[in-house]
């Protein structure tokens, strides 16, 4: 199919205008009627009808319009990556991260590290920290940030930093002084917002006859808006919530026989040599200096490694 009729068929569908869609694509107003026509035979059924001095979609232009869409799209993105390749900007370095990993540090690594190498093409994958390990073990990624620490066959696994979890809650909540325990009985545990310790850590409550009503919450951004309002209570990363410690807004409640565990987020590669090694490198060393440089002037309690 000739894209150019894709092309008018999308800029027509966008306007609703053949005379505009031909001032627009820079080609005659009969030429457009020509591309639409051909396509809707090509495709054998009409895409557009007359409304008034425009047109409107039919409801196989709206259902192909996608499609339509897609295509071109995937056609500019080859045809890009080709235009870089012949320029010399032929590399691409693909990181996939937890989110909790990308609010945290990934923004100025990434532009730093962008205008350092602009020869790279940088992508990055947000996923949940499970899927981390098999988009790097399929290829998928060269570098994956992590929550969970993994042990598979070809993937070198180290720990970038280490820190506490701490149990946070609304200052506005209780008095300070108010015991842990009674807290977790009379306020909503906010769970699942970590993929690690929360298992162990219901199991230590558990056993010290602690019950608390627990509510999953699955994001650790959303947990935190919970907290703010008020919802409730978590065991949180300090390395997420130290901005909201730093200014008030939370509050660390000291847990007194009860031993926190401690999270780590780790950086895992593929094992051996490949085409990426040096870009990689360069992205991992950047990656730890700034989480050294995060450590120092933000005076977090984060254990480098």
């Amino acid at each position: 199919m000739d894209l150019d009729i894709l092309r008018t068929f999308t800029v027509a569908a966008k306007l609703l205008n053949f005379r505009r869609t031909a001032e627009k694509l820079y080609i005659s107003q009969p030429t457009v009627t020509a591309h639409i026509k051909k396509l809707e035979a090509a495709l054998g059924c009409e895409l557009f009808r007359r409304d008034g001095r425009g047109v409107r979609l039919t409801a196989a232009g709206k259902r192909f319009l996608p499609d339509a869409v897609s295509i071109l799209e995937r056609y500019d993105s080859s045809l890009s990556a080709l235009t870089r390749w012949l320029e010399g900007r032929s590399t691409a370095l693909n990181v996939a991260a937890s989110p909790l990993i990308a609010r945290s540090l990934l923004p100025e690594v990434i532009g730093r590290f962008t205008k350092e190498h602009p020869d790279v093409e940088f992508r990055l994958d947000i996923v949940d920290s499970e899927e981390v390990a098999p988009m790097v073990i399929d290829g998928n990624a060269h570098i994956g940030l992590s929550r969970i620490g993994h042990a598979e066959p070809g993937l070198t696994v180290s720990v970038l930093y280490r820190d506490p979890v701490y149990l946070v809650a609304n200052p506005e909540q209780e008095p300070l002084a108010t015991d842990w325990r009674k807290l977790l009985q009379k306020h909503p545990l906010l769970t699942g917002n970590h993929p690690i310790y929360w298992d162990e850590l219901l199991m230590e409550l558990n056993i010290r006859e602690i019950y608390p009503k627990t509510m999953v919450v699955t994001d650790v951004d959303i947990t935190k808006h919970f907290i703010d309002a008020g919802v409730g209570l978590s065991f949180l990363p300090y390395s997420a919530v130290w901005r909201e410690l730093e200014q008030g807004r939370f509050v660390n409640v000291p847990t007194p026989g009860l031993e926190l565990p401690i999270a780590a987020t780790y950086v895992i590669e593929a094992a051996g040599s490949t085409a990426m090694v040096e870009q990689a490198k360069a992205f991992v060393n950047m990656l730890r200096q700034i989480a050294h440089l995060h450590k120092v002037e933000r005076n977090l309690r984060i254990d480098l490694v």
